[in-house]
């Protein structure tokens, strides 16, 4: 079984390359909120810690098998390498993997293989749809190192880590920055909240064309 940690942004932070006006915060807590739900109901996820300072994200949030733990650092490396002490505390018994907020095409099923992939392995990474950035670490032992951030998957290669084969899985990489990659997760099929909003958006915009 496994633990799984994800760093989510204060929203009014989140997505700054995300061209949609005022909604862009509304979009990251939908990102989030997709992400969590897939996680959710992945049979191999014991529990999920959401790292926020947002307290809408906790609000929104409704899943059982959430926790929250106080962000008070600000950084994500250094935000999730605190937490990464915590689960290890908390849930000793479980592998541990960090999972981005923003994978609104991921689904349980999808997470249920890659967690099988990632069992096989000691560390290993999910590097995004661009090969550059990595929108998931995963670990059977106790040394993961964060290091997201630009070029982050190539710092993981450097390191040891597994390149985990998912190319069959396009859900967990395709993380959601842009408009495009927002584009590009709809024609997977997105979670519910994201799907909710882009719908009312649509409509919102016909309205006032």
């Amino acid at each position: 079984m496994w633990s799984v940690l994800v760093p989510v942004k204060p929203l009014t932070a989140a997505k700054s390359r995300l061209d949609v006006g005022d909604m862009r915060k509304h979009y990251a807590l939908a990102f989030a909120q997709d992400t969590v739900a897939a996680l959710s109901g992945c049979p191999d996820v014991a529990v999920i810690f959401a790292i926020t300072a947002d307290p809408v994200v906790r609000e929104a949030q409704s899943h059982s098998r959430v926790v929250f733990l106080d962000d008070l650092h600000g950084d994500l490396n250094r935000s999730v390498a605190a937490g990464l002490g915590l689960v290890r505390r908390l849930a000793p018994d479980t592998h541990t993997a960090v999972v981005m907020a923003d994978l609104p095409a991921l689904t349980p099923e999808e997470f249920s293989e890659v967690c099988f992939l990632a069992s096989q392995c000691g560390e290993s990474y999910v590097s995004d749809r661009e090969g550059f950035g990595t929108t998931a670490l995963f670990s059977t032992g106790d040394r993961l190192r964060p290091k997201f951030g630009p070029g982050s998957a190539g710092d993981y290669a450097a390191a040891g880590y597994t390149e985990l084969a998912v190319h069959s899985y396009p859900g967990i990489r395709r993380d959601v920055d842009t408009v495009e990659h927002l584009e590009a997760a709809a024609r997977l099929g997105v979670g519910r909240a994201t799907k909710t909003l882009m719908s009312k958006q649509q409509q919102y915009v016909t309205v006032n064309s």
